[in-house]
């Protein structure tokens, strides 16, 4: 699907609309606002500056009737200030929207003083511009930004993606590396383990019953569980635990460098579209294999160790697509013979 075209008529529409909402007087003030402005004395101004500096900061300030509480229309006030002073000492007008120009704050920004923090003149810069596209929107005002929304659950990692994070695992060329990582992907992807859990977790914790599987010990208080490791990553827990003492910390030893992430971080990708290895991304994958298997939700939650299904639910929102699964579930739905 191309591009929408862009219709000259609705950018006319809506530059006019700016205009007008610019042009109105605006609606009062809430009482102990407008209380406020009536006594405001400017601080930290040049007594020769006030007769100038203090109207233009009452013109600015009566337009920002969106700002409802107290303490941010004094903040506000405050910023505007700072903006004037500069304004008239640089010889700039201080007719408000002058003033509320984006160019201007622009400017303004890139003149700190040492007597004010960088960061809060990077705050004071930020207000501003806020207010400025607000009582003052014109065409060099920023589009405002759209906020993306957070993705509380990242998706379950595809077969492609599962079967080159297994090469990568079986090519690492440090020997520690390998074998944590090894550990890492075979807990994560095998049984669930979250990336916390996995920094507590020693070799003790993990029971190798031979051809019977491998049962992992995870969690504390009332997430403790044991967790049988699936079939198809026992074989990278084993090789995850080789040769270490029951008191040895599985994958997170002591040292800044050896968290869960710095592992992850450490490993090399065979391939530039190789996919980064994250704990609770293959957790997601683990959840969601369960998720398509005829597994009552009560065990599915006790197992990963979860104490609502917010987190299966979010999940789930990423499997909806997924081609086949009701028509492979229906024998199950419709229950044993």
């Amino acid at each position: 699907m191309g591009a929408r075209r862009v219709n000259k008529s609705a950018m006319r529409r809506a530059a006019a609309a700016a205009v007008a909402t610019v042009e109105r007087e605006p609606e009062p003030l809430r009482e102990d606002l407008a209380a406020y402005l009536c006594t405001f004395a400017p601080q930290k101004v040049d007594p020769a500056h006030l007769d100038a500096v203090r109207p233009a900061v009452v013109a600015v300030m009566r337009r920002a009737t969106h700002l409802g509480g107290r303490a941010t229309f004094v903040k506000h006030t405050v910023d505007v200030t700072a903006l004037a002073d500069w304004a008239h000492t640089t010889g700039r007008g201080l007719g408000w929207r002058e003033l509320m120009a984006h160019a201007v704050i622009g400017d303004f920004a890139r003149a700190r003083t040492r007597d004010v923090a960088a960061a809060t003149h990077a705050h004071r810069v930020k207000r501003l511009l806020s207010l400025a596209s607000t009582i003052n929107p014109s065409p060099e005002a920023p589009p405002r930004l759209v906020a993306t929304p957070y993705a509380a659950v990242q998706p379950p990692y595809t077969d492609a993606e599962m079967a080159a994070i297994a090469r990568i695992v079986r090519t690492q060329p440090s020997p520690i590396v390998a074998r944590k990582l090894a550990a890492l992907v075979g807990l994560c992807r095998g049984a669930g383990a979250s990336a916390s859990e996995l920094r507590t977790l020693k070799v003790r914790d993990v029971a190798d019953l031979g051809d019977e599987g491998i049962l992992v010990t995870l969690g504390t208080g009332d997430t403790r569980r044991t967790v049988p490791v699936r079939r198809g990553y026992e074989a990278m827990v084993r090789r995850g635990i080789a040769g270490l003492a029951e008191r040895t910390p599985v994958v997170a030893t002591s040292g800044a460098h050896n968290t869960v992430n710095t592992i992850c971080a450490a490993a090399v990708a065979l391939a530039e579209d190789a996919p980064e290895i994250e704990a609770s991304r293959l957790r997601t994958t683990w959840i969601a294999e369960l998720m398509t298997e005829p597994i009552g939700l009560h065990v599915l939650l006790a197992a990963a160790g979860l104490r609502s299904a917010r987190t299966v639910t979010s999940i789930a929102e990423h499997l909806a697509g997924t081609p086949g699964a009701y028509r492979a579930a229906a024998p199950h739905l419709r229950g044993a013979p």
